[in-house]
C-alpha cells in the first residue's frame, strides 16, 4: 500500500477534484500517469457528535475522468454482473475475499495504539475486522465499482483487476 505524503498542493488538486475539502484524507494512495492525485487514502475513524465512528472509504477514488467511467459502468448494470459472476466463481470469490482481508489489515494499520484502543473501548473492533471494502460486511458481492477500483490502483483488487482487463478502465493521461 502506497504511503505518499499529503502536500497541500495534493490537497489543493483533491478539493479541486472532489468539488469539496476531502473530510479526512490522509495519503495519495496512487497517481494518473500525469501525477495527478487519482486515488487518497482516508482516516479509517471520524468524530461524530463526540463519538468516534468507523469511516468506511479507506481508498477514495478522486479522479473526476476515472469516476465518470466507472459511474456509466455502474450504470450499465455492471455491478450486478459481477455479482452474478461472484455467486459462480469461487475463484474470483476468493480472490475478494483476500481482497477484503488484507483491505481490514491495512486499515487497522493506519489506526495509532491510542485510536486502536478507542475502538476496542468502543466496543468496534468486531466491525473493524467484520466490515470490508466500504463497510461491506457479505465479502462475496460488490457494493461500488469506485472502491474496488480505488483499491485495485492503491494496492489490488480482483473487480478492479477486471474493470482494468475486461473494460479497459486505466488512470486518465490529462
Amino acid at each position: 500500500m502506497n504511503l505518499e505524503k499529503l502536500t497541500e498542493n495534493d490537497l489543493a488538486t483533491v478539493t479541486e477534484q472532489l468539488g469539496r475539502r476531502p473530510r479526512s484524507a490522509l495519503h495519495i494512495a496512487a497517481r494518473c500517469p500525469a501525477g495527478h492525485p487519482a486515488v487518497i487514502t482516508n482516516h479509517p475513524l471520524h468524530v461524530n457528535a463526540g463519538q468516534i465512528a468507523p469511516f468506511p472509504t479507506m481508498f477514495w477514488l478522486s479522479c473526476p475522468e476515472l469516476g465518470r467511467v466507472i459511474s456509466r459502468l455502474e450504470m450499465g448494470g455492471l455491478i450486478q454482473q459481477l455479482d452474478d459472476r461472484l455467486a459462480e466463481d469461487d475463484e474470483l470469490a476468493a480472490a475478494l475475499h483476500s481482497d477484503h482481508e488484507r483491505y481490514v489489515a491495512q486499515r487497522w494499520q493506519l489506526l495509532n495504539e491510542a485510536e486502536q484502543s478507542q475502538v476496542r473501548e468502543a466496543g468496534l473492533h468486531d466491525m473493524f475486522q467484520q466490515r470490508g471494502i466500504g463497510g461491506l460486511s457479505h465479502w462475496r458481492s460488490v457494493k461500488c465499482l469506485h472502491l474496488h477500483f480505488a483499491q485495485h490502483l492503491a494496492d489490488s483488487n480482483a473487480i478492479g483487476a477486471i474493470l482494468s482487463g475486461e473494460f479497459e478502465v486505466q488512470p486518465c493521461g490529462c
